[in-house]
């Protein structure tokens, strides 16, 4: 499976590495409708690396929070801007949004730099992107440890989900299938197919469920859709 760097998707649904935050499932959460639920993590961007719940955004890889995160995050986005790929944020963008992610995920990014710098390999996909190959496990750490840093770019349903639902948000990404789920998810333009994902992938199927109902009981102006 793949991830993107710095504005990446991976083929095993790690977000896009620089953009996105952990946005919504949209209408296809059912009842959640507009209000979706924490969006899947993966090819659409939602999460892992990049945006706010992932590397590259406000939790992403890069930034200069301490000596081990600000080296954490440099390693991270050297190896990204290594691959020379068309589509890759600039470097310094990417270290400066680190910040809160290595303050309050110091061991997640550690963890995650490690690989990305070690067995992980960063290459381009046919979009320009980088993607980051072989990082799962620790991108889903990070992914679920700042599910809820705050961003700036975060709209008012993605502030809300952060701050009502963040125990809830934190389960949904740190799932060990919401990778696969995500990628399944993202193929889907029907609640049945949703429902197929979730069958296939219970564990995150489970928790995009609860995250859903709390979305829906706490968001529901927030997250009402257009």
């Amino acid at each position: 499976m793949a991830s993107t760097a710095c504005s990446s998707s991976s083929k095993g649904g790690s977000g896009s590495l620089d953009g996105g935050d952990s946005g919504g499932a949209g209408g296809l959460a059912g009842t959640g409708g507009g209000s979706g639920a924490a969006g899947a993590l993966g090819s659409s961007g939602s999460s892992g690396v990049g945006g706010s719940s992932g590397v590259g955004g406000s939790s992403g890889v890069g930034g200069s929070s301490g000596s081990n995160g600000g080296g954490n995050c440099a390693a991270v986005c050297d190896a990204i801007a290594a691959a020379n790929c068309p589509g890759a944020g600039p470097r310094a963008t990417c270290v400066a949004d680190c910040g809160p992610s290595a303050t309050e995920c110091p061991t997640e990014l550690a963890a995650f730099a490690s690989c990305v710098t070690g067995p992980g390999t960063v290459s381009c996909d046919t979009a320009g992107d980088p993607i980051l190959s072989g990082c799962d496990e620790s991108l889903t750490g990070l992914s679920g440890c700042s599910a809820c840093i705050e961003d700036s770019s975060d709209d008012a349903c993605i502030a809300c989900e952060k701050g009502k639902c963040c125990s809830q948000l934190k389960a949904y990404f740190g799932t060990a299938d919401a990778l696969d789920f995500s990628d399944c998810v993202s193929a889907c333009t029907t609640p049945d197919c949703l429902t197929s994902c979730q069958n296939t992938f219970p564990i995150a199927g489970g928790a995009f469920d609860r995250l859903t109902d709390c979305i829906v009981a706490s968001c529901p102006t927030e997250c009402a859709g257009p």
